[in-house]
């Protein structure tokens, strides 16, 4: 949804993938890009004021599924996936 808006705002962007929340935090800090993620996961940076929460017009909510890249996903993990971004996207 959020690709989606930029898109018909004509807003050029490059989606970057995360393997861990560290790399993603860390990227955040650094002032490269913007995400959408659990508040709990960046609680800390947050009061800390090294993350700050920006408003969002549209109100929706993100879901964020995570694997690891290198291991085994069963056939019905694979299927769920599949069927949850066909039904989001």
């Amino acid at each position: 949804m959020f690709e989606r808006s930029l898109e018909e705002q004509r807003i050029e962007y490059r989606a970057l993938e995360f393997s861990s929340g560290n790399s993603l935090r860390g990227c955040l800090q650094r002032g490269i890009g913007v995400s959408f993620c659990p508040s709990i996961s960046i609680h800390a940076e947050l009061q800390a004021g090294s993350l700050q929460v920006l408003g969002w017009p549209e109100s929706s909510t993100s879901v964020i599924m995570i694997r690891h890249a290198d291991k085994w996903c069963s056939p019905i993990l694979t299927r769920f996936m599949e069927i949850a971004i066909n039904r989001v996207c």
